[in-house]
C-alpha cells in the first residue's frame, strides 16, 4: 500500500506506509490519536527550512523566531565531515499559545541534519493544529494521551537516532545558532554531555530578561547534590540548556517516568553517577520561559515540598547507580553521609513511595522513621504530606495492594 506524504523538501514522493501510519488511521476513526512521521520512513533527518517556507507567523509577531532565521551551513563542517544528526523532542499539552515559537525556534536554525520530534499529549486546545501546520519539517510527531512529561520524553526519545539529543519542552526556545553552537564544541569521541548558558524571563523581549551565569559543577556531589550544599554557591542546570549523546541516554535509561517536577535533576544525577562530565559551552543557547501556568511555581508550598521530596529521593537512587558504577565516583561516600545526616529516615518512605507504590508500606515506614530516626523523618513529613502520599498512590493505582 502507498501514500502520498509532503517531504521536507516540499516536493511529493510516494513511499509505503508503515504499520504505525495503519494504526493511526484506525485510532483517528476512533478519535483516540493522531500519529505522523514525515516521510523520516525514507530519510529521517531534515535540512531546517527556509523563513519562506515556513507558514507566516501571526500578524505583529517580529523578531527570532518569527521574522529572523538562521542561515543555512553547508552540507559538511568545514573540515568536510558530516554535521553531528541533532533529534530535538518537544513534548507538550496544551500549550498552544507557546508551542508555535518553540517549533520555529527548532526549525530556523538553519541546521542540516535534524531530527524534530513532537509529542503532544492530546491537547484540547489549538496545539494540534499548530503541529499539522508544522509537520513537512516534523521527524515524527504524535498526538494522544500519556502518562505525564517524563512518558512524552522517553516516548520521543524512543523515536530519535541523532548523535546528540535533547528536549526542549513547549513554552522554551532554543536561541538562535544554538544547534551549530552545540555541534561545533561537541568532541564526537569524548563529549557525552554539554551545558550552556541560558536566558529566562516572561518572553524575549521582556524587560526583565537576564542571562544566568554558566554552572562550573564537575564532581558528583557538585551536580547530584548542589541543592544539599547551598552555602557553597552551586548553580544547577535549566534543561534547555542540556544536550547529551544518545549513547550517555540510554546508559542511565533515560527520565524516570515516575517523577514529575525533578526528573531533570535526577537525570543529572545520573549521568554524573556513572562517570559523565559536562563539558561547558559559554554562549547562550536557550530561553527558559516564566509564565502563571508553568510547573515550576517557586511560591506554592506545595510545589515546593513534592520538588524537595523528589530531589531527595532522586539522588537516593542515583547513590545506587553510583555505588554500582565502575568506578564509582570518588565522593560517593561523601554524598551519601551528607543525604543520611540530612534526610535519612525520609529517604526510606520516599522510596517505599516510588519503588512499591504501597501505603500500607509508605505509612509503616513513616511510623518507623518518626521512632528511630525521628530528626531527619519529622522534619519533612507533616500529616498533610503523609495523605498527600497515600492520595497519589490511589489515585495511580485504585487497586493498589494493601498488605
Amino acid at each position: 500500500m502507498e501514500y502520498w506524504f509532503l517531504n521536507a523538501s516540499l516536493h511529493y514522493s510516494i513511499v509505503p506506509v508503515p504499520q504505525s501510519l495503519l494504526r493511526w488511521s484506525e485510532a483517528v476513526e476512533r478519535n483516540e490519536a493522531y500519529e505522523c512521521f514525515s516521510p523520516a520512513c525514507v530519510d529521517r533527518t531534515v535540512q531546517c527550512p527556509t523563513l519562506s517556507q515556513l507558514p507566516a507567523p501571526p500578524s505583529g509577531k517580529c523578531g527570532w523566531p518569527w521574522t529572523e532565521e538562521v542561515p543555512r551551513l553547508p552540507n559538511t563542517m568545514p573540515a568536510g565531515s558530516p554535521w553531528p544528526v541533532i533529534s530535538i523532542v518537544t513534548p507538550s499539552f496544551n500549550q498552544g499559545r507557546f508551542l508555535e515559537e518553540t517549533i520555529r525556534s527548532v526549525l530556523l536554525q538553519g541546521y542540516p541534519n535534524l531530527e524534530y520530534i513532537v509529542i503532544d499529549g492530546g491537547s484540547t486546545d489549538d496545539s494540534l493544529e499548530i503541529i499539522k501546520r508544522y509537520s513537512p519539517w516534523l521527524t515524527y510527531w504524535v498526538s494522544e494521551r500519556d502518562r505525564g512529561q517524563s512518558h512524552a520524553v522517553n516516548k520521543g526519545m524512543s523515536h530519535a537516532t541523532g548523535d546528540i539529543v535533547a528536549w526542549l519542552n513547549s513554552d522554551d526556545l532554543y536561541l538562535p545558532s544554538a544547534l551549530i553552537r552545540v555541534a561545533t564544541a561537541w568532541d564526537k569521541k569524548h563529549t557525552h554531555w554539554l551545558v550552556g548558558k541560558i536566558k529566562v524571563g516572561e518572553s524575549l523581549d521582556s524587560p526583565e530578561v537576564k542571562t544566568l551565569r554558566l554552572s562550573s559543577s564537575q564532581t558528583f556531589l557538585e551536580i547530584a547534590a548542589f541543592w544539599l550544599v547551598r552555602e557553597r554557591n552551586l548553580r544547577s542546570y535549566s534543561q534547555p540548556e542540556v544536550f547529551m549523546s544518545r549513547q550517555a541516554w540510554q546508559a542511565v535509561g533515560g527520565v524516570c517516568e515516575k517523577l514529575f517536577h525533578a526528573m531533570d535533576n535526577h537525570l543529572w544525577a545520573k549521568l554524573s553517577a556513572v562517570g559523565y562530565v559536562p563539558l561547558y559551552l559559554p554562549e547562550e543557547i536557550a530561553f527558559f520561559r516564566f509564565h502563571k501556568t508553568q510547573k515550576t511555581r517557586p511560591s506554592n508550598a506545595e510545589y515546593l515540598s513534592r520538588l524537595t521530596g523528589e530531589r531527595i529521593w532522586g539522588l537516593y537512587d542515583a547513590l545506587r547507580l553510583a555505588r554500582s558504577a565502575s568506578p564509582s565516583p570518588p565522593d560517593v561516600d561523601e554524598v551519601a553521609n551528607l543525604l543520611e545526616s540530612k534526610a535519612a529516615g525520609y529517604c526510606t518512605i520516599l522510596d517505599e513511595f516510588f519503588t512499591h507504590h504501597n501505603w500500607i508500606k509508605v505509612l509503616r515506614a513513616v511510623m518507623k522513621g518518626a521512632l528511630f530516626q525521628p530528626s531527619t523523618t519529622l522534619k519533612y513529613m507533616t500529616p498533610r504530606t503523609v495523605m498527600r502520599l497515600i492520595r497519589l498512590i490511589l489515585q495511580a493505582n485504585p487497586g493498589a495492594q494493601q498488605t
